[in-house]
């Protein structure tokens, strides 16, 4: 028996660390993402609540149809990129909650690996300590029978 641990899974063990850390970078990226398209969506909700507030401003005082009409198409326009967006938004949310379920799975299996690993390595532990007492106590049955007369020890 050999006195040093070797641990047959470790290379799955290392593999699932692998997954577990790019999974960890793509939930990173994906979370930056999210806040960018997020940080767009609020700038096109600005954007229309500005214009809302013009054309209110413009049609209390006396402005041209032409004007109205521009603003109302522009709020139009910005109003479709916000649904763009919130489906842009809405996308990246999805893949995130798929990566971190992802990333959860990838953990429990590497805990029970790991969790099976130390298992291993106690009894292997308990191995070696049980064959070193064997031999310890073949030792101390060989000096005593040397004491008593029986067998010597080398080649005495």
């Amino acid at each position: 028996m050999k006195n040093k641990f070797e641990f047959r899974l470790q290379n799955v063990l290392d593999l699932k660390n692998f997954k577990q850390d790019l999974l960890r970078q793509d939930l990173a990226k994906l979370n930056c993402q999210l806040a960018d398209q997020t940080g767009i969506l609020e700038d096109y909700v600005d954007r229309f609540y500005q214009s809302k507030i013009e054309l209110s401003s413009e049609l209390i005082s006396d402005i041209s149809s032409m004007r109205v009409q521009f603003i109302n198409e522009y709020m139009q326009l910005i109003n479709s990129k916000i649904t763009e967006q919130q489906k842009i938004i809405n996308a990246i949310r999805e893949v995130i909650i798929r990566k971190r379920k992802k990333y959860i799975e990838e953990k429990k299996e590497k805990e029970i690996i790991q969790k099976m690993k130390e298992r291993k390595h106690g009894e292997h532990k308990k191995a070696v300590k049980a064959k070193a007492q064997k031999e310890a106590d073949e030792l101390n049955i060989y000096r005593a029978q040397a004491a008593d007369g029986g067998v010597l020890l080398n080649g005495a």
